[in-house]
């Protein structure tokens, strides 16, 4: 039984909420991002190698259900021919998170990239379904900022990483195959810049990359949302035991809150004059509307 799909961008919080839910029900199936396009190399590097990025194991329950099953994951896996940033064929995911909906215990998935697409898994599997959305200046400053380099250089001189003017992280979290995505399929224009300002501004040049998937994902994530009657959780009120309270109602689901501590100084690290520039940006590539619309409901627009 497919009992919760939650869905959120990429560095909206999905991990954190997925271990919340994983170590608060132990008589469930919680797997991490079944859909990532490197899901098998995750694994090997975990169980093989040990190497854990997140600083514990993702990939143990997918180990636990023995060779088999992960042998009809392999054969189904939507992405299992190339590097997709999304998937955009329904009728493949069905077909293959069936695995998971016949498993022998309920099952929560958190695959990441379902924005446009929850109302369609909901209504098939007959399951709940809940989308993570934070703060667009925190999502890019956490897409930019995210290797351990840079945490270290932060946290030894205390810095403000959007002061941090250089880094090396060229084409962050694939924003350049996300926009030719979403241009494609929805027809809309990608965000142009002069590429040189890739290397001289390469904050300016990803930040409107960015609020351009921001953006579009999370506008339509919300729509399917309101669609299958879901519901939608900030990041920012993870430490709010009401918010948790609402989600565990909604999905019945237990959740422990002190499981995991949530970094309270991982929020809002930008400048007012910084989100400025991001309706500016928005006004610019056609979609004020849906990027005021977005922040405005999740109150995020800036407090005069």
């Amino acid at each position: 039984m497919l009992k919760l799909i939650l869905n959120g961008f990429f560095r909206s919080g999905t991990t954190v909420l997925w271990k919340i839910i994983r170590e608060s029900n132990p008589d469930m199936h919680v797997f991490y991002e079944p859909l990532h396009n490197e899901l098998f190399s995750s694994i090997y590097r975990e169980q093989v190698l040990k190497e854990m990025s997140h600083g514990y194991t993702t990939t143990d329950e997918y180990i636990g259900q023995g060779e088999f099953f992960l042998k009809r994951l392999r054969e189904k896996h939507p992405a299992r021919n190339g590097n997709m940033v999304y998937l955009y064929d329904v009728h493949a995911i069905v077909e293959y998170f069936r695995i998971f909906s016949n498993m022998d215990k309920p099952v929560v998935l958190q695959p990441n990239r379902l924005h446009f697409m929850l109302s369609d898994l909901a209504e098939v599997f007959d399951c709940k379904v809940a989308h993570i959305i934070r703060h667009p200046l925190d999502v890019f400053l956490s897409i930019l900022f995210s290797s351990q380099k840079l945490k270290g250089i932060r946290n030894a001189f205390g810095l403000n990483p959007y002061l941090l003017r250089l880094f090396k992280n060229n084409n962050p979290y694939f924003l350049d195959q996300q926009c030719e995505f979403i241009s494609h399929y929805f027809g809309m224009p990608q965000p142009r810049m002069r590429s040189l300002l890739k290397y001289i501004y390469p904050k300016k040049y990803y930040l409107q990359k960015f609020i351009f998937c921001w953006t579009v994902a999370n506008w339509h994530a919300v729509s399917e949302v309101e669609k299958s009657n879901g519901i939608v959780i900030r990041y920012e009120d993870f430490y709010n035991v009401k918010t948790l309270k609402t989600l565990s109602d909604f999905a019945k689901i237990s959740l422990e809150p002190s499981i995991v501590k949530i970094h309270r100084n991982s929020i809002s690290k930008f400048r007012s004059e910084d989100f400025l520039i991001c309706y500016k940006y928005a006004k610019d590539m056609g979609i004020h509307d849906e990027f005021k619309f977005v922040v405005d409901k999740f109150d995020y627009s800036i407090k005069k």
